[in-house]
């Protein structure tokens, strides 16, 4: 099974062909596609390494994202607020439809995803229901990894699931992937796995190809 990071053989055979981010990975390098250490990606991975993300991390992405453009909103409305009650009787104008960048952010942070998406020619994995719920109740019952590492459990199934979803796609394919988290859950359940890898930041992925390439 999976133990530590890739061999240099697994990587030059591809046996290794793919690659996973979690969504504290994406957070701690702000959200931020299109420069810094996510746009540098594509060109220190090899074409064939495939970005696999799954539409929970996705999801988890788009909200965080969502969340901030929400409270800048609020700060900007209470601050046209202020203005108002400041200049009562003069004649200015006050936007009144600030709602409409929330919006307009959703297209954005979704284009925005997916063109990050295929510049590692890689692939959404959309969760289904049947197997991957029965295994997950499964791990969570028995306190397999991810669960039972103490953490609040609405945290622990969002991850599960992924990292299932991780599983069963890298054993169809007949490859193994590399999850990138700093997350005691995924490295525990990545030291079960025959099929993930779990590296704890970008720069540890980046550099599997520094010295192998």
């Amino acid at each position: 099974m999976p133990q530590g990071s890739p061999s240099s053989e697994e990587l030059t055979t591809r046996v290794v062909s793919a690659f996973s981010l979690d969504t504290s990975v994406i957070q701690s390098a702000g959200f931020s596609f299109g420069r810094g250490a996510l746009s540098r990606l594509s060109e220190q991975l090899p074409p064939w390494m495939q970005l696999w993300l799954t539409d929970i991390i996705a999801r988890e992405v788009m909200q965080h994202r969502l969340d901030a453009v929400r409270r800048a909103v609020l700060q900007v409305n209470g601050a046209y607020a202020d203005l108002r009650r400041f200049l009562v009787g003069t004649t200015l104008d006050f936007p009144t439809d600030t709602e409409r960048y929330v919006s307009a952010s959703i297209n954005h942070f979704d284009e925005q995803l997916r063109a990050f998406i295929r510049s590692h020619g890689g692939t959404l994995l959309e969760a289904k229901s049947g197997q991957l719920a029965a295994d997950l109740f499964k791990r969570y019952f028995d306190q397999s990894p991810p669960f039972g590492g103490g953490r609040d459990k609405k945290h622990e199934f969002p991850d599960a699931a992924t990292l299932f979803m991780l599983e069963s796609h890298a054993r169809s394919k007949g490859t193994k992937v590399v999850a990138v988290s700093a997350d005691d859950g995924w490295k525990a359940f990545a030291r079960n796995s025959e099929e993930v890898y779990c590296l704890g930041s970008l720069r540890e992925l980046a550099d599997l190809f520094v010295a192998t390439s």
